[in-house]
């Protein structure tokens, strides 16, 4: 309790001196580094305009033939944000806004001098960040912390995602029901876009204040031009109750597969699944719904494929793909990622209430689930585990938005099991954005929990002996315990704390950061992504950004930069400091360079399992790396990349220094509107005295034909090889070849984003020492098909 009390005293302390001392925001001073930041700054001074409201009927093809659009809202984008600030716009664009019925309307002119250089193949959904396209953001509060953005580019792909300030991310698998379409044309291409205002969480009683609308472009040539036009509305729309109130999405999901043990030659065993989902969602009001699941799955667009090393000791994150979870995930966003719902693994019903009433942002869920997926943490290493048991996981968000630039929150957790395990985390958390230039982020939690018996039983299984014969005490190989092991001890109650802080003072010349992180020994947040607990951090950076002009194509920026972070254990113990320096470049060909040198001391793991002690028990060594990387589009619709890093690095199996080389080439590649071809490895090798301890190679190469929009077939091969050489590990056996290949065809047809058809089918096939040649051990076939209902 004294150590909840220091914290909390010093967390006020500190806030109230950041935001006292902070200067007060003027108009005038646009020096913020961020697109649409310097937009609202040149934009404060623009006049309010008024929505107005049409009738009648739109089909949306991209042509504005419509005669409403005569009498809609005309405005154009005049200014380009990025690279050139506040310069005039190199193209014209045209824009017309008005209100539909139950719907925002928008079209899109865009101009272009030399329109066969236009960027726009088809592509899947979410993807056309490098290409032509217009669009809009819309801050429905006028309060600078969370924005909707829609896009759309030249050829009809649609990108929507939100962007939440107060945790600093954009919830890119966040997809709305809008329609929009393209048409090229001999000036450039025109675009359609109607956005239910059912999609937006526009608040109620809150008509008075200033909403945000921004109009965007983008326009990539030699370089890559944002341009925008801000726009301040009082009020966007009149929020009103849609005409169809509910939606019911069924969907059906066949897989038939064969598996076998191919190193142990056992006989292939047959499955057959087959499962019914259903998603409900109803309007409570215009800016609040209620959701409903029973039996949501994953399988989705790709396989989940997720790249990783074995030489790294920590449980990698995984995107959310299901529907139910990431409708309104941006709610749950705060600077500890406290809600990270691929924790639940199996679940068989959900419900959830998320929007906003008054300045209230909310989000609550539970949900029950046939399994207790839990990612048991460290401050060395961690480990993922699912166990049999029943668990029901709940989540609690309240954001309370005082004024621009200013949010206080509440954020609580539940987990509970059987076995009688639980994991209850409850915290605050302040976004203060006083002016252009600065941004605090903080937040304070707190857990209390306790383990099942099975846990530590999954935990023990890693170990190959029979661990009721091996010591108490002793190497890695020669005990039962392990870091996992000693923190989810049964028989104990664990409770603690963590607390964050991050500052940022940002200009177009530069910028400082500061942050400092403190999660105590015994803090768990178990349906949260927290891999590492019992450490305390601290970082400080600072960069120096210089803008040249090249001919008339805008700017181009360097930057150069360097930061120190230091991370000790509880204990003060040495976990690891490091010594950044970078050089960036932005360009020509819209090319990114980034060039790095880090000089770390860091500790490996532990010699002695039986306990968390680092200091004479870790050895430390200095790691100095060199690293780069390449991004450039000299052929259009073509990216290039090229990244690395080579230099000193620890083998952290058997607790020495290595000679590391990593490259990771990659491109992607259009080819005319309907093909598109990616390639991407990953090769890394380390040497250590002796010879070289393993070679990793990852290679991921996929060829999509784009029917349409929404329709394709794609081919994907994956290639996961590893090489050791035994003799050089000196503590554990390993295989001298490992190797897993996975060939998939998926064919995809998705009219919208809640009507969708899916057949796939994969092979997989594993090589390793026992096997005289690779042989299939994986074979699958599987459809599903979703249908939307509104009622």
């Amino acid at each position: 309790m004294h150590r909840i009390r220091q914290t909390a005293a010093l967390l006020a302390t500190f806030l109230f001196v950041v935001l006292a001392s902070a200067p007060s925001a003027r108009a005038q001073d646009s020096g913020a580094g961020d697109p649409d930041e310097i937009m609202i700054a040149e934009g404060l001074s623009v006049a309010n305009i008024k929505v107005r409201h049409l009738e009648g009927d739109i089909a949306v093809d991209g042509v504005l033939d419509e005669s409403f659009w005569k009498h809609a809202g005309r405005y154009e984008i005049e200014r380009e944000s990025y690279p050139a600030r506040l310069a005039p716009s190199p193209v014209e664009t045209e824009v017309y806004f008005a209100r539909l019925n139950d719907s925002l309307v928008l079209g899109f002119v865009a101009h272009d001098p030399d329109p066969d250089r236009i960027q726009a193949p088809l592509r899947d959904r979410d993807g056309i960040e490098r290409d032509d396209y217009v669009g809009v953001s819309l801050d429905l509060t006028g309060k600078m912390l969370v924005s909707y953005e829609f896009y759309v580019s030249a050829s009809g792909v649609q990108m929507d995602w939100v962007r939440n300030r107060v945790d600093d991310t954009r919830a890119r698998d966040w997809d709305a029901n809008w329609e929009a379409a393209a048409q090229l044309e001999s000036h450039g291409y025109t675009v359609e876009m109607q956005i239910p205002l059912a999609e937006l969480e526009i608040p109620v009683g809150l008509d008075d204040l200033k909403r945000l609308v921004m109009f965007k472009r983008h326009y990539p040539r030699e370089v890559r031009h944002h341009l925008g036009k801000l726009a301040v509305i009082t009020p966007v729309a009149n929020p009103v109750l849609p005409k169809q109130r509910a939606t019911l999405t069924p969907s059906v999901t066949y897989i038939t597969g064969r598996s076998r043990d191919a190193a142990e030659r056992t006989d292939w065993d047959t499955e057959n699944d087959f499962k019914l989902s259903v998603d409900a969602e109803s309007k409570l009001t215009p800016s609040l719904g209620l959701l409903a699941t029973v039996n949501p799955n994953y399988l989705e667009v790709e396989a989940d494929l997720t790249e990783t090393s074995i030489n790294d000791p920590f449980t990698p994150l995984v995107p959310e793909k299901r529907p139910f979870f990431t409708r309104g995930s941006e709610t749950f966003g705060t600077l500890v990622d406290l809600v990270y719902t691929r924790n639940i693994e199996a679940p068989r019903a959900g419900l959830k209430i998320a929007g906003t009433t008054g300045h209230m942002t909310m989000g609550d869920f539970v949900v029950d689930d046939r399994e207790l997926r839990l990612i048991v943490p460290g401050n060395l290493s961690s480990a993922t585990k699912t166990l049999d048991l029943d668990s029901v996981s709940a989540a609690m968000r309240h954001r309370y938005d005082l004024k621009r630039g200013l949010s206080a929150g509440l954020l609580g957790t539940v987990r509970a099991g059987e076995s009688d395990y639980h994991n209850l985390v409850a915290g605050v958390d302040l976004y203060a954005k006083p002016n252009l230039h600065d941004e605090l982020r903080a937040q304070w939690a707190w857990s209390s929990s306790q383990y099942p018996s099975e846990l530590e039983e999954k935990l023990l299984e890693d170990v190959d002996e029979d661990y009721d014969e091996m010591s108490d005490v002793g190497l890695p190989g020669e005990t039962r315990f392990n870091e996992q092991v000693m923190r989810v001890n049964p028989n104990e109650a664990y409770s603690d704390d963590a607390w964050s802080l991050r500052y940022k003072h940002s200009r177009r010349n530069g910028y400082l950061s500061a942050r400092y992180a403190d999660v105590g020994d015994e803090f768990r947040g178990d349906l949260g992504y927290m891999p590492r607990v019992d450490y305390r951090l601290g970082s400080v950076g600072a960069g120096v950004d210089h803008y040249m002009s090249y001919r008339d194509q805008g700017n181009m920026r360097f930057r150069l930069s360097g930061s120190y972070t230091k991370q000790q254990s509880q204990a003060g113990d040495l976990i690891f400091e490091s010594r950044d320096a970078w050089l960036n470049y932005w360009g020509l060909l819209q090319s990114w360079v980034r060039l790095g040198y880090r000089n770390r001391d860091r500790v490996a793991k532990r010699y002695l399992q039986n306990t968390l002690m680092i200091a004479d028990n870790a050895p430390q060594f200095k790691e100095q790396q060199f690293e780069f990387r390449v991004e450039s589009s000299p052929l259009r619709n073509g990216r290039l990349v090229l990244a690395g890093k080579f230099g000193d690095q620890i083998d952290t199996d058997n607790y020495r220094l290595g000679d590391l080389v990593e490259l990771k080439p990659g491109i992607v590649w259009s080819v005319g509107q309907k093909f598109e071809v990616s390639i991407d490895d990953t090769y890394r090798q380390l040497d250590v005295e002796g010879g070289r301890l393993f070679t990793e190679n990852y290679l991921r190469a996929s060829l999509t034909y784009q029917f349409r929009r929404a329709s394709f077939m794609r081919v994907t091969l994956v290639d996961d090889l590893v090489r050791r050489d035994p003799e050089l590990y000196l503590y554990e056996e390993v295989n001298k070849l490992e190797r897993e290949t996975t060939a998939e065809i998926l064919f995809a047809w998705k009219p919208t984003q809640r009507n969708t058809f899916l057949v796939g089918a994969n092979l997989g096939a594993t090589d390793v020492d026992q096997l005289d040649d690779p042989r299939l051990d994986d074979m699958a076939v599987y459809v599903k098909y979703s249908r939307a209902f509104r009622m």
